[in-house]
């Protein structure tokens, strides 16, 4: 017990603890395997490694469920394609893009007449996610109003040129 300093106090004060050698000193952290003990200001604490194995498991566990709960995947998606207008809107689009195709297998529209119908139809599409971005993923009455007489002069075009 000579190894230990005299000032040191505590319940574990001048013990290394299982036959181990451990110094405790101000200020200093030993690490036995059964545990750590930590001195301050001629004080001795001593804590268990099961205790400290416990309250790292839980910090680990809380830590990685904030981490997940604020997790992008878990968060709604910014633009919604599922919102009612839109998807009626894409609907509307992806049914007049299979037309112009089966125009162009059938041979009622040349691929000249395709590439414009699908560059208005790309068109309106790219002007439905402009006004979503501009409303959280949503598009107004009055936008889908809009896109509806769009989608419509494209449609009749379709018609008028695959049946001329």
């Amino acid at each position: 017990m000579a190894a230990y300093a005299a000032s040191e106090r505590g319940p574990y004060a001048g013990r290394p603890g299982k036959g181990r050698a451990a110094r405790v000193s101000l200020g200093r952290v030993v690490l036995p395997s059964d545990g750590f003990e930590v001195s301050y200001m001629g004080y001795s604490y001593r804590r268990s490694a099961m205790s400290t194995l416990v309250r790292t498991t839980c910090a680990v566990v809380t830590g990685l469920l904030v981490l997940a709960a604020s997790s992008p995947a878990s968060a709604k998606p910014k633009w919604s394609d599922a919102h009612p207008r839109r998807a009626e809107v894409n609907d509307r689009l992806n049914h007049q893009n299979a037309r112009i195709k089966e125009g162009v297998k059938s041979g009622k529209l040349t691929h000249e007449q395709a590439q414009q119908l699908h560059r208005e139809d790309k068109a309106v599409r790219q002007e439905e996610r402009q006004m979503a971005a501009q409303h959280h993923g949503h598009i107004t009455k009055a936008e889908q109003h809009k896109l509806n007489r769009q989608e419509n002069a494209v449609s009749g075009q379709i018609h008028e040129e695959k049946h001329p």
